[in-house]
């Protein structure tokens, strides 16, 4: 190989590693500050939403919807919670190291944490699950709710859901 072709390979090399580590940092530390200081969670309860003093860490961005998730503990016990049945955590990224999906996941599915409703819509078609220890200790993301997937589908807004609000623009 000539060294113009040598140089081109190189080039293409160079480019996808490029290319590769801005796919990687831009999914995984663009949008995102430090992890911010969490003192209350909100849950919902049969009677409506309460906030509950807690201590931890939350971390997201404004350019994703699903991107929040807190690693905290209650400083009370926690009220009676509308479940969640079926939630799974979503990944945190690797470096917020106390937010452990997999984990979680494990502990919900063998009954070691309950899951339950947080915020309903804290953004439109978006709700805040919580993943409740006995020991006090939780964990909150959020995912899409039956309205968000319906109409973030490009559907029509189902029977029971609120409209969703005007786009900007």
């Amino acid at each position: 190989m000539n060294f113009a072709g040598k140089l081109a390979v190189a080039f293409l090399v160079l480019t996808a590693l490029l290319g590769a580590f801005g796919l990687w940092w831009t999914a995984t530390r663009l949008g995102y500050g430090d992890p911010e200081e969490i003192l209350a969670v909100g849950l919902t309860t049969p009677e409506g939403a309460v906030s509950i003093p807690a201590s931890g860490t939350t971390i997201g961005r404004d350019t994703s919807p699903r991107s929040y998730r807190s690693c905290f503990t209650l400083a009370q016990p926690a009220p009676k919670a509308v479940p969640a049945p079926g939630a799974v955590p979503t990944v945190a990224p690797s470096w917020y190291e106390c937010f452990d999906a997999e984990a979680i996941g494990a502990d919900l599915a063998a009954g070691r944490a309950a899951a339950v409703l947080g915020t309903r819509d804290v953004r439109y078609g978006i709700d805040r699950l919580v993943a409740l220890y006995p020991d006090g200790r939780g964990f909150a993301w959020d995912e899409i709710n039956e309205c968000g997937e319906v109409v973030f589908d490009g559907r029509p807004t189902p029977e029971g859901c609120a409209p969703p609000p005007p786009e900007d623009g």
